[in-house]
């Protein structure tokens, strides 16, 4: 993540202004289109030109679209990023950025999807509160991909 001022920040992320040197590889192109075959986990709302809104599964993500390219506003809960990759593109818009409004898990959990692909941006706080949570959530997402279940116990 990169930490960037308020006003960049939004300046960035409603003009659609950050410009990436190189789109996803083959590879996430291919993934993408095998993802958009299975249903969707959210709800896509349009609300207005260009931009709709990705509901359910923990927070919302908003994508907006302009000559081609898109830019993501959070990445949801962990286990979500992916899908959201898939789903933001299209064969004739390529997604251009990603920003997180701030630390929460359900607007960061799914950062790690975009990894080596993007760069993710945020305010300067947001930055320094995700790294501090990144071993929590990599624990997280180790034990979901071990099928893990945490044990409850009943208390007295």
């Amino acid at each position: 993540m990169q930490p960037v001022s308020r006003r960049t920040f939004t300046g960035q992320a409603m003009t659609l202004s950050v410009a990436v040197a190189a789109g996803p590889s083959a590879i996430v192109r291919a993934a993408i289109r095998l993802t958009r075959q299975d249903a969707s986990p959210f709800d896509w709302k349009p609300i207005g030109d260009g931009a709709r809104v990705a509901m359910g599964q923990g927070g919302n993500a908003l994508v907006f679209t302009s000559n081609g390219q898109a830019a993501l506003i959070d990445c949801k809960n962990l286990g979500y990023g992916h899908a959201l990759l898939a789903e933001s593109q299209s064969d004739d818009v390529r997604l251009a950025g990603v920003f997180n409004t701030h630390h929460h898990g359900d607007h960061v959990g799914g950062n790690n999807a975009f990894f080596g692909l993007f760069d993710i941006h945020a305010h300067p706080n947001c930055v320094a509160r995700v790294k501090e949570q990144a071993p929590r959530y990599s624990k997280a997402w180790n034990e979901r991909l071990r099928g893990d279940k945490p044990e409850l116990k009943a208390e007295a």
